[in-house]
C-alpha cells in the first residue's frame, strides 16, 4: 500500500509540476536553464522523458491486450444454463 501511495504522489506531482521544475532534476537540463536555456529546449526535453516512458508501457498494453484477446477466442467461457427447478 506505501509503495502504491508513492507512486500515486510522484505521478501526480509528474503532472502538475510545470516542465521548467522537471527539467531542473536532469544534470544536462540543468546546465541549460542556468545558461539561460530556452523554453523549446525545456518542452523538448520533458516530452521526450514522457515518450521515453510512455511508449513501452503503451507497447506492453497493447500485446498484453491482444495475449488476452487470443486467448479468449481459443478458450471462449461456457455458461450453462441453471435448471427451471433449481438445484
Amino acid at each position: 500500500m506505501r509503495t502504491l501511495r508513492q507512486f500515486l504522489v510522484s505521478f501526480i506531482a509528474a503532472i502538475v509540476l510545470p516542465p521548467a521544475a522537471l527539467a531542473g532534476t536532469c544534470a544536462l537540463c540543468r546546465q541549460a536553464l542556468a545558461s539561460g536555456g530556452h523554453r523549446g529546449l525545456i518542452q523538448g526535453f520533458y516530452w521526450s522523458i514522457l515518450l521515453i516512458a510512455g511508449v513501452p508501457l503503451i507497447l506492453m498494453a497493447v500485446a498484453g491486450l491482444l495475449i488476452w484477446r487470443h486467448h479468449q477466442r481459443r478458450h471462449p467461457t461456457i455458461i450453462h444454463p441453471m435448471p427451471a427447478d433449481g438445484p
